[in-house]
Parts: C-alpha cells; sequence; structure tokens
C-alpha cells in the first residue's frame, strides 16, 4: 500500500495541514478524479479546430 498526500483545493503549493488528507493511492485518485477530467476536457476543447467560435466572435472589438 502507498500513501499519499492530497491537498485539499489542488493548490500544492498549499501545504496548511487543514488543506492536507493523508490515504491510499486508490482514495487519493478517486479524489482528484473529476479535476483530472475537467483538465482533459479543457485540454481537448482548446486543441480542437477552431475552438470555441463563440468566445473567439465575442472577443473581437467593435466599431460603432
Amino acid at each position: 500500500m502507498v500513501l499519499t498526500v492530497a491537498h485539499l483545493n489542488h493548490q500544492p503549493e498549499d501545504c496548511r495541514p487543514e488543506n492536507l488528507l493523508a490515504g491510499c493511492q486508490r482514495c487519493h485518485n478517486l479524489y482528484d478524479a473529476p479535476m483530472r477530467r475537467q483538465g482533459i476536457a479543457d485540454r481537448r476543447r482548446a486543441t480542437m479546430a477552431g475552438g470555441d467560435l463563440l468566445a473567439s466572435i465575442a472577443a473581437i472589438p467593435r466599431r460603432l
């Protein structure tokens, strides 16, 4: 069994004791899974051809 330490707020630089949780590797991975899934989805969206077209249209300066 591997003992790991999870950062509850997912900020590795925040090492306050109340932000740390010791647990087995499986529990740590289960805790981090939603954040990892979101990161994967964000990277996939960013690399898609054209990206988010509506976001790019909103960023274009408009002349009146």
